[in-house]
């Protein structure tokens, strides 16, 4: 299989990448920074970009990015859950 993986070097994504590697799939790496290899592919959610090239022939994407923040809303000292984040 070819599977995408946004969030790889976080970690799950550091547990899943080994696994579907040696699993003996094809696995490309969405970054957001410059792409270090011919298994990685540039996206920019916040542009809204993504190497369109690098998805071809995709069978499953694994989208694990997430991007911390503090927590600011609190209810009784304890942040607080708003559609199944935390804000």
């Amino acid at each position: 299989m070819k599977v995408a993986i946004t969030g790889s070097s976080g970690l799950v994504g550091t547990a899943l990448l080994p696994f579907l590697t040696t699993g003996g799939h094809d696995v490309v790496r969405l970054v957001r920074r410059v792409p270090a290899g011919k298994n990685e592919a540039r996206w920019d959610p916040d542009a809204g970009t993504i190497d369109a090239a690098a998805l071809e022939g995709l069978d499953a994407v694994a989208h694990l990015d997430c991007v911390m923040r503090d927590a600011t809303l609190e209810l009784d000292g304890r942040p607080v859950m708003v559609a199944g984040e935390l804000v």
